[in-house]
C-alpha cells in the first residue's frame, strides 16, 4: 500500500504543479474579442468582395461600351457600302431600262409604199 499512497501523492503533487485552468466566466472577455475579430474579419471580408465586385462591373461596362462603339463603328462602315452598292444598282437599272426602252421602241417603215411597223431590236439583229 505504500507504493500506492505514494503514486497517489506524486500525482498530488503533479496537479500541484499545474497552473489552474480559467474558469468559463473567466475567458467571457477574451471570447468577446475573439467574437469581435471574427465580426471584423467578416466585414472586412463581405467589404473585399464588394470593392472586387464593383471593380469587376466598372471593367464590364467599359468592355461594353467599347464594344458598342466598335460595333456602330462597323455598322457605318457597312451602311456606307450598301448605299454605293445601291447608288451603283440604281444606275445600271437606268441603263437597262434605257435598252429596254429602245429595243422595244416601235418604228414605221415605209418601204416601196408599204407600212411595216417593226421594233429597233429586230432591225439590229437582223444581218441584211
Amino acid at each position: 500500500m505504500s507504493g500506492v499512497g505514494a503514486h497517489g501523492d506524486g500525482d498530488q503533487a503533479l496537479r500541484d504543479a499545474l497552473p489552474v485552468a480559467p474558469s468559463y466566466a473567466a475567458n467571457a472577455p477574451l471570447r468577446e474579442e475573439v467574437g469581435a475579430k471574427r465580426e471584423r474579419d467578416e466585414e472586412e471580408s463581405i467589404e473585399e468582395r464588394r470593392r472586387a465586385g464593383d471593380k469587376l462591373y466598372a471593367e464590364a461596362e467599359k468592355a461594353a461600351v467599347k464594344l458598342k462603339q466598335t460595333a456602330e463603328t462597323e455598322v457605318a462602315a457597312d451602311r456606307r457600302v450598301v448605299q454605293a452598292e445601291r447608288a451603283a444598282l440604281d444606275v445600271e437599272k437606268a441603263a437597262m431600262e434605257k435598252t429596254y426602252a429602245f429595243q422595244t421602241k416601235k418604228i414605221l417603215l415605209n418601204i416601196g409604199g408599204r407600212e411595216i411597223h417593226s421594233s429597233t431590236f429586230l432591225l439590229n439583229v437582223c444581218t441584211f
